[in-house]
């Protein structure tokens, strides 16, 4: 297969998954938040995206991509840089109002798996989530989507939900504020890092 033609293959599955996922910042590796419910052709076409999502920002750094390439992932918004920390948060802060926006319209935080309207905001509830339940949301993260009373487990019994919701208690009465700064534009305590 000739580079041109596989380059657009790969674009193509570029855009398919930018529909799906609401980004083109797919990861090298992804992880099973973004594998979750794909068909293992899927699962393979999604990491061979993330490699050329990579190859691609090297490419363009060395300024070794040819620049009818560069407009065409310009032209999708493809992203060059991956998000730093400050840029990470204001993507999540973003996903936070989109989340409110939609507890307003719904009355609920279930965001469908496969929502086709907002597929990144379906995986952000997907990832927090799992984040959670790994133990790897931050203080701050969880109380912000208590406030929204966000279902951390959907369909799960009322034993392990009461344990659930004694450990956001314990945090509601322990908040770790002593590495936090306000922001100003929304006046939340923002983690500092």
């Amino acid at each position: 297969m000739s580079y041109d033609k596989e380059f657009r293959l790969k674009y193509r599955l570029l855009l398919i998954f930018n529909r799906k996922f609401g980004t083109t910042n797919i990861p090298s590796r992804p992880g099973k938040v973004w594998m979750q419910g794909l068909t293992e052709r899927q699962i393979k076409n999604l990491q061979v995206t993330g490699r050329f999502v990579e190859t691609l920002r090297a490419q363009y750094r060395k300024q070794q991509l040819a620049q009818y390439k560069v407009d065409m992932l310009d032209h999708i918004g493809f992203e060059w840089v991956p998000k730093s920390k400050k840029e990470k948060y204001l993507d999540w802060k973003g996903k936070m109002s989109r989340l409110m926006k939609f507890k307003e319209r719904y009355g609920h935080c279930n965001v469908p798996e496969n929502w086709e309207n907002d597929g990144e905001l379906a995986a952000f509830v997907v990832s927090s989530r799992m984040c959670y339940s790994r133990r790897k949301l931050s203080d701050f993260k969880i109380l912000a989507l208590e406030e929204l009373n966000f279902d951390w487990a959907p369909g799960m019994s009322g034993k392990k939900r009461d344990r659930q919701g004694r450990f956001i208690n314990s945090l509601k009465q322990k908040p770790k504020i002593d590495n936090y700064y306000k922001d100003q534009s929304s006046g939340m305590d923002i983690p500092s890092s």
